[in-house]
């Protein structure tokens, strides 16, 4: 019957409705991305998957000191139900790796991380880290099954915010896509998720401070990124997005190179929030947001 899958859409039905096999049926159902539909501790006992996590974690607790509080907050097995978290994005990435690999060592669970699509095809082998292309589809199908899922609602315009100005900016939220619509896709997805669904902010502190890139320096130092960002908006519309993915592409790539600074690393699960009967997406994102932008208030204050 046409409910048998978790939110499957029109072509993915049709997909389903001609596949000749068992197996064909099955890979629709997981959205072309079997591997992370696995048990979490089948999917945490991949060769790759084991080695960087503990390899990450060991690290983390070395060179940071890192710790995680307020885990408990978070459902402890997937019978327990779905949770979504959101936090902010930093120019390196080294925060997101530490807490998915810190909260299998520490909590049992294997969260994934929704990612840009773009840099998932760049990219193919982040699947085995728990990374996967971050539709909307997949994430409810995921959440259906009890399972943990991450996303950065600001995306790659809030690494721009936080490069520009020297990082004065480092630790501000930017909910507001290059085109100029505010992020409420995992908001959607809540949503459909039904009332009483939990939405956690996640705040990491000194997340920033863990990485020094010359290259970012250098740029917002020579305010190439004012230059680029005035560059962008003047050109046509197909050509500022193609500058823009380039952008994208070149960042993802040169934060690699990143010198480790040695600092404290605190990660924070604040409470929840929890989905209203009758809420909107625009409205349950904004929630979001004043949750997650009180939480990083309340860890660094005047920091900011």
């Amino acid at each position: 019957p046409k409910g048998t899958f978790v939110n499957m859409g029109r072509k993915q039905y049709d997909k389903y409705l001609r596949a000749d096999s068992y197996e064909a049926r099955k890979d629709v159902d997981s959205f072309g991305e079997p591997q992370i539909f696995k048990s979490e501790e089948n999917f945490a006992s991949g060769l790759l998957y084991s080695f960087w996590s503990t390899l990450t974690w060991h690290y983390a607790r070395i060179v940071h000191d890192f710790t995680f509080e307020g885990l408990h907050r978070l459902p402890a097995t997937p019978a327990d139900g779905g949770a979504l978290i959101i936090s902010l994005h930093t120019t390196h990435n080294t925060d997101i790796f530490t807490c998915l690999f810190s909260m299998w060592h520490q909590a049992r669970r294997v969260p994934v991380a929704l990612l840009h699509r773009i840099v998932m095809l760049l990219h193919p082998y982040l699947r085995s880290f728990g990374l996967v292309p971050g539709g909307r589809d997949i994430a409810h199908a995921l959440l259906s099954r009890g399972r943990i899922a991450g996303c950065i609602p600001g995306g790659i315009e809030e690494v721009f915010r936080h490069l520009n100005r020297n990082g004065e900016r480092a630790y501000s939220l930017h909910w507001t896509s290059s085109g100029g619509r505010q992020r409420a896709g995992f908001a959607s997805v809540a949503a459909r998720m039904g009332p009483g669904f939990r939405v956690y902010p996640l705040f990491v502190e000194n997340a920033e401070e863990m990485k020094w890139n010359p290259i970012f320096e250098a740029w917002t130092f020579l305010r190439l990124d004012e230059a680029f960002d005035g560059c962008r908006r003047r050109l046509p519309r197909p050509m500022s997005w193609f500058l823009w993915q380039m952008a994208m592409t070149a960042w993802f790539s040169l934060m690699l190179l990143g010198i480790p600074v040695p600092v404290k690393v605190t990660a924070h699960v604040g409470d929840p929030v929890v989905v209203r009967e009758g809420e909107t997406e625009d409205e349950l994102a904004a929630r979001c947001q004043a949750q997650l932008d009180a939480l990083i208030t309340s860890v660094i204050g005047a920091r900011r």
